[in-house]
């Protein structure tokens, strides 16, 4: 049986105080980020004192369970929190985010995750370490959100074979193995996936249009790294565009799915005939039966699904040098 947060005692916050500290950090903490093979791990009471150390006070919330992410960011928004930074994988910022959404308290992102994606597309430090000096010294910059149905995101919603991929990836093979989860469960996920019909409608900011096609992948990405930057669904897309950048590959047969993987690797899926790639602000898919969707590389739900976009609807901080250089 899955836990939930209203089933577990209130969250504990854990403060330290520095005596000349009048910004407080909230440190949404979640203590299985990265615990994969071979993935560096680093103590929460490090995080807390090279904060103090750059004159912060700081207060930390572990998570106990899905849902408490979210619940741990709005409880820091009530205590008057000047930033809270999500310190886990992509899954713990899309639940901060959830809270943060549209509000001016920016995320501080500590990426201590399976692949860190975000952190990687904005040019934040990799080291736990560094990206607490980034926020404790660096400053706000607004960046595009999207709306998958009622939950919101930073990267790409994911429809199709990549979808049905995190559905049925195991969270305790994704613990033990790290990023070897991903690929041992897309290889079972191939031998029985196939194409879905669906129709596409969406809107560019200038007109609305259709389309009736075969899915085997979809990604729409506000985003352009996949899978750490492995995959290159959707390179162009940007965070501060205003436009989600639309992928759509039709494979029909096992052997086209590899050829069109080899080409998503090699950046390479640009105007070929059976893929379509369009920008739009709001896009909804229907499709013939059920198909589960991703969200920021967690479960979504399942369609149909309405994806919108919400300009500049989140602050993050970023060091210094990424604000001169212009995020």
């Amino acid at each position: 049986m899955t836990t939930t947060p209203s089933e577990l005692p209130p969250l504990e916050v854990t403060h330290a105080t520095h005596p000349n500290a009048n910004r407080t950090v909230y440190v949404v903490y979640n203590p299985t980020a990265g615990s994969g093979l071979g993935q560096k791990r680093v103590a929460l009471d490090t995080i807390r004192d090279r904060f103090l150390a750059a004159g912060w006070n700081v207060a930390t919330i572990r998570t106990r369970c899905a849902g408490d992410g979210t619940a741990a960011a709005r409880l820091a928004l009530d205590s008057g929190a000047d930033v809270v930074a999500a310190m886990g994988g992509d899954g713990t910022i899309n639940e901060v985010i959830q809270a943060l959404a549209n509000q001016p308290v920016p995320l501080g992102i500590i990426p201590v995750g399976t692949i860190n994606v975000l952190a990687q597309e904005l040019g934040l430090p990799s080291d736990p370490l560094a990206a607490v000096e980034a926020i404790a010294t660096g400053a706000p910059q607004s960046i595009d959100l999207g709306k998958a149905n009622d939950r919101y995101f930073t990267m790409m919603v994911g429809l199709g074979y990549d979808g049905v991929v995190l559905h049925n990836l195991s969270r305790e093979l994704k613990q033990w193995s790290g990023p070897l989860a991903y690929w041992l469960t897309g290889f079972k996920t191939y031998t029985s996936y196939r194409s879905v019909r669906a129709r596409v409608s969406w809107h560019d900011g200038k007109k609305a249009r259709r389309l009736r096609c075969l899915i085997y992948v979809m990604i729409v990405g506000n985003t352009g790294l996949y899978a750490g930057g492995v995959l290159k669904f959707t390179p162009l897309a940007s965070v501060r565009d205003g436009l989600f950048d639309v992928c759509i590959v039709r494979s029909k047969r096992w052997y086209q799915a590899i050829y069109h993987l080899l080409l998503a690797l090699a950046g390479r899926l640009k105007r070929m005939p059976d893929v379509s790639q369009f920008q739009c602000t709001e896009i909804t898919i229907r499709t013939a039966r059920p198909l589960p969707y991703q969200i920021d590389g967690d479960p979504g739900g399942t369609t149909p699904v309405t994806i919108a976009l919400s300009p500049r609807a989140l602050n993050v901080m970023v060091s210094a040098d990424t604000v001169a250089q212009g995020l």
